[in-house]
């Protein structure tokens, strides 16, 4: 049976002090004072055993690393095709932009024209009543003017 300071067995385990503490606390490692100072107690066979915990949680370690990386990479190109989508939806606000203000300027120039159709027709409608009141008056004195010819 070996004998190491907390200190030790943390170094030699690859843990904290606290996690060496706790793990005396809670009955999972064996440990005695003398003099003052804690000492864990290990068996041959634990000591195996937590070489190969640590191993075991070493290669857990990179197996979850290179699983983030995976991941880290697969966001990237997610993230680069969504900045694409951005650019080309972006552009096609510009283009319907620029289509809706051209269409606004069809409607305008379209509505000044009628309004000008408007105050032509309405000249003429004016000009035609003024001709045929003339015409009127005209045959009037044609025909009063054939009584006072007698």
């Amino acid at each position: 049976m070996e004998k190491l300071t907390v200190a030790q067995y943390s170094k030699k385990f690859g843990v904290t002090n606290q996690s060496a503490y706790k793990r005396i606390k809670r009955g999972s490692l064996k440990a005695e004072t003398i003099d003052g100072i804690q000492y864990i107690l290990i068996n041959e066979s634990d000591s195996n055993n937590e070489t190969e915990e640590k191993e075991v949680n070493k290669i857990s370690n990179q197996q979850i690393i290179g699983f983030m990386k995976e991941e880290l990479e697969t966001n990237k190109e997610q993230l680069k095709a969504k900045d694409e989508q951005i650019m080309m939806l972006n552009e096609q606000i510009k283009q319907l932009s620029s289509q809706l203000s051209q269409s606004l300027k069809i409607q305008e120039e379209t509505v000044s024209e009628k309004k000008q159709n408007n105050l032509l027709m309405a000249g003429l409608q004016k000009s035609l009543g003024l001709l045929e009141h003339q015409t009127e008056t005209t045959k009037k004195k044609s025909f009063f003017g054939w009584f006072n010819k007698g």
